[in-house]
């Protein structure tokens, strides 16, 4: 499974890093700015910690399905475990944010704003808290393929790539953010956040 996983990863990741070595490959993909080129990158990662390639299992576990197992690492950066409700509240929060930025920064057009926000907002703490819930036993295994396996678009991978999104139409293009774009990303995301807190709310969680 371990295998299996890498290597449906590998094209993806190459050409990851080939981005960040080598503008020039940009050409190949001129959609995708480098923030959600990493977004993309990050929604792989939680793929993995759905089907295994980052699961290991406890000492005193049966070996079996995912609800047996015990997750490792999905990131390059290290996972402050949390317990579920705590982050639930803090996706939660992300998405109350989120929603305020429309009134507070977009209608009146302060993209700096709204960067200086997000910069320090509960969304720096999506990726922490999407995978804590991956790794806990309060959701099914179905919740959490919906979730975070990028094979099937989960809801995880998602909210990663609209938000992706919205920083990219943050940064403009030729210095000239378009509100439209800033607009539908931000509202993508909120969704994105909606279906996670749906699947949540069904396993009993929020």
């Amino acid at each position: 499974m371990k295998t299996a996983a890498l290597c449906r990863a590998l094209p993806t990741l190459a050409i990851c890093l080939l981005f960040f070595l080598q503008p020039s490959v940009a050409l190949v993909v001129p959609k995708l700015s480098r923030r959600q080129l990493f977004a993309v990158t990050g929604a792989f990662f939680i793929d993995f910690a759905v089907t295994g390639a980052f699961f290991i299992e406890p000492a005193n576990a049966k070996t079996g399905g995912v609800a047996t197992q015990q997750f490792s690492t999905a990131s390059t950066k290290k996972l402050v475990k949390i317990s579920p409700d705590v982050a639930v509240k803090g996706i939660k929060l992300a998405r109350e944010e989120l929603k305020g930025c429309a009134s507070n920064y977009v209608s009146k057009s302060d993209f700096t704003g709204l960067e200086m926000f997000l910069s320090s907002s509960s969304m720096t703490s999506f990726e922490n808290n999407i995978l804590s819930l991956l790794a806990s036993s309060a959701l099914d295994a179905e919740s959490k393929k919906e979730i975070g396996t990028i094979r099937r678009y989960g809801v995880g991978a998602d909210a990663m790539i609209m938000y992706g999104g919205l920083l990219s139409a943050l940064e403009g293009d030729m210095g000239e953010v378009d509100s439209k774009e800033v607009k539908k990303y931000l509202e993508r995301t909120v969704q994105s956040l909606d279906e996670i807190l749906a699947i949540c709310n069904s396993n009993g969680l929020g």
